[in-house]
């Protein structure tokens, strides 16, 4: 019985390690997809073309207003210096007006000018619709799946900003 469960440990063993390079081989493929999304600017309507990344920093500071960068920079998962570097893109494009933290004369925050709103609406807009669309294709699958799937979700999260300190050390 002993050998028995002990081979069976293995398999099972053997079996999770080939789930997570599945899951791992899956998550590079949509990794390298997004990637090649992130290469190309997108102009909604008759707003300026914005690269994917500014887009969410738009968000970022339209459902925030009056943050500091580096409130936005934790928003988005970016350092400090990557949020800065996003937010002066941004105020290049006239969509962002860096202005002094009131509560704090050392920090920056970043508002969004009257163009800034109007494309941060339809961006909004752009995004809802491709929200809709998973959820439309995610209400099929059972809730403990979703559930596990944020699970796991999380575990990567927490070992990407673990690596990023190391690597970064930001």
């Amino acid at each position: 019985m002993t050998i028995w469960l002990s081979g069976f440990t293995n398999i099972c063993m053997s079996n999770k390690k080939q789930n997570v390079s599945r899951i791992t081989a899956k998550i590079g493929r949509i990794i390298n997809a997004h990637m090649e999304i992130e290469k190309h600017p997108v102009a909604i309507d008759d707003g300026p073309a914005l690269s994917p990344g500014e887009g969410r920093g738009l968000q970022a500071i339209g459902y925030n207003p009056g943050s500091n960068i580096k409130k936005i920079g934790d928003i988005l998962g970016v350092s400090k210096s990557a949020a800065s570097q996003m937010v002066s893109r941004l105020e290049r494009k006239g969509l962002v007006v860096k202005g002094q933290d009131p509560d704090n004369e050392k920090d920056r925050v970043a508002c969004l000018t009257e163009i800034g709103h109007k494309v941060f609406g339809e961006h909004k807009n752009f995004n809802l619709r491709h929200t809709e669309k998973l959820v439309s294709r995610l209400s099929e699958t059972p809730g403990e799946v979703l559930e596990n799937a944020d699970f796991v979700l999380g575990l990567l999260e927490d070992i990407m900003h673990e690596r990023m300190r190391e690597l970064f050390r930001d």
